[in-house]
């Protein structure tokens, strides 16, 4: 092994690490990407169950006023644009790269770039494509992630935790839950 892999993290291995993780805390890393974004105030979150077979899907939307400024920041780990400060938890930049690692399909959407959508194929391979025709965002990001491991035990355990998030009291955290099965 040469000292230019050392760093080099092996994408199967990533997810398995992350397998193991509660999808609430996979879940609030996201938002809480989304809480040490500079300006923001108010996060959208929907957890959408689609059924047994069919998975869950997790959709994060913030209103900062910059979006996704370097798009490398979404797919190298340990890199991340936070500034170093102590009451942001997150400057590692893990958060979204693990949900990218357990989940199947995720979008992700900006301002600053053209959306970029990550798929783990059937036989584990990973791809990640820019889709120019999904536009940008307005104003702030929006992730969308889908995971079909995810049941109903699952989906219902987010918004359970989500609820009781407490948040800086000039951002609105809101957080729905719909079940297609009902």
């Amino acid at each position: 092994m040469s000292t230019n892999d050392i760093f080099v993290a092996d994408a199967n291995g990533f997810r398995a690490m992350n397998l193991d993780r509660p999808p609430a805390h996979l879940v609030r890393e996201l938002v809480q990407n989304s809480l040490d974004e500079s300006g923001v105030t108010r996060i959208e979150v929907l957890v959408t169950y689609h059924g047994s077979r069919q998975g869950t899907t997790v959709s994060v939307v913030d209103n900062a006023p910059q979006g996704v400024k370097d798009e490398r920041h979404l797919f190298t780990i340990f890199l991340s644009d936070k500034e170093d400060s102590p009451v942001k938890r997150g400057r590692m930049g893990r958060g979204l790269k693990e949900i990218i690692s357990v989940a199947n399909k995720t979008t992700i959407r900006s301002m600053g770039i053209d959306a970029i959508q990550f798929e783990r194929k059937q036989g584990g391979e990973w791809s990640r494509r820019t889709l120019p025709k999904y536009g940008r965002t307005e104003v702030g990001t929006e992730v969308k992630a889908f995971c079909r491991a995810w049941g109903v035990a699952a989906a219902k355990s987010i918004n359970t935790f989500l609820k009781r998030v407490r948040t800086p009291k000039a951002i609105e955290l809101r957080v729905a839950f719909v079940d297609e099965t009902a």
